[in-house]
């Protein structure tokens, strides 16, 4: 859990350190809202779903801090700690029936 003042810095530097296809979610307390960001090669996806349901795709890094401001205020505007966690992309394993 991370402290609600502290999300948006928390979700800058975890999101610097992880390799495309990998993203964070970012819950309430009681897990009904959540805003989730998936780093692609160029700019982030972002998905909204909590008292409105919305995506916004390919924003660059200026423009996701100013969004995850809006959209902070907008989910949890009386949230103290939040849930936070990272997915990782899960590696494929290749067989060597796969090159046959």
């Amino acid at each position: 859990m991370i402290e609600n003042e502290a999300f948006i810095e928390v979700t800058i530097k975890t999101l610097k350190r992880l390799e495309w296809g990998e993203k964070i979610i970012a819950s309430s307390f009681k897990k009904d809202r959540h805003i989730m960001v998936t780093k692609k090669e160029e700019g982030y996806d972002i998905v909204q779903d909590g008292f409105e349901k919305r995506s916004y795709e390919n924003v660059d890094e200026q423009n996701l801090i100013n969004l995850l401001r809006v959209l902070q205020r907008k989910e949890f505007p009386r949230s103290f700690k939040l849930w936070f966690s990272v997915e990782k992309k899960k590696h494929e394993q290749l067989s060597l029936i796969d090159y046959y």
